[in-house]
Parts: C-alpha cells; sequence; structure tokens
C-alpha cells in the first residue's frame, strides 16, 4: 500500500486505477464549480464497476441550498462550497455515475449527504 499526499484538484492518475475513491469531509472544502472536474477525474481512475463513496455539505449543514463561503468550525473559519442535491446529482449522473445510494447522516449534530455511486 502506498500513501499519496497530493491536492485531489491537481493529481493525476492513469485511467482504471482504483476499485473504490473515497472522499469524505473533503469535496465540500473545494469550490463548487470545481466538483463536476472532480467527478470527471474520479470516474477515469476507477475500474469498471468501482465505486466511489464521498460526503457532500447541504443546507442542512451550511443553512443554503447552495453555498459558497465560510462557516466557523471548531473556532477556525473553514471555507465550504456545494451545490442543490439536484445539481450535485446531475452532475454525477452526466459524468455516468450510477448513484446507488444518498443518505443524510447526522454524525456529532452536524448533517452530511453520503454519497455512494458506482462506475
Amino acid at each position: 500500500m502506498q500513501t499519496i499526499h497530493a491536492d485531489m484538484c491537481k493529481v493525476e492518475f492513469e485511467p482504471g486505477q482504483f476499485e473504490a475513491i473515497t472522499a469524505i469531509y473533503s469535496l465540500f472544502h473545494v469550490p463548487r464549480n470545481d466538483h463536476a472536474a472532480l467527478f470527471d477525474k474520479f470516474y477515469r481512475w476507477l475500474c469498471p464497476k468501482g465505486k466511489v463513496l464521498f460526503t457532500y455539505a447541504t443546507k442542512e449543514f451550511t443553512g443554503s441550498i447552495e453555498f459558497d463561503g465560510y462557516k466557523e468550525f471548531m473556532d477556525q473559519e473553514l471555507y465550504y462550497s456545494h451545490k442543490s442535491p439536484d445539481k450535485l446529482y446531475a452532475d454525477l449522473e452526466n459524468t455516468g455515475f450510477n448513484i446507488e445510494s444518498a443518505d443524510y447522516r447526522d454524525i456529532g449534530n452536524e448533517i452530511f449527504l453520503w454519497i455512494t455511486a458506482s462506475r
């Protein structure tokens, strides 16, 4: 096993390299206008029938159906960005993903959308 520390927006891998990709509590710290491009990368990097699991911020966390700004978390101002769930689902489906599950989960009094999608 190899650990790679890199910016997910800049790193590149050969197509079909992974059976699964996870992006837990990270994707929503990337500008929402870059999400579709990341989904394209994830799709390319996955082998046939590969899966992606990620968390996505929503109105339940940010207070807005779409958000691009800062929120306080553990006494720090952190950048958050998300589209509406419908726009998120459209981005995934336009990329070619099959959405297997989309569940709102309350963990530690924070509600995020947990998505599992397959290639």
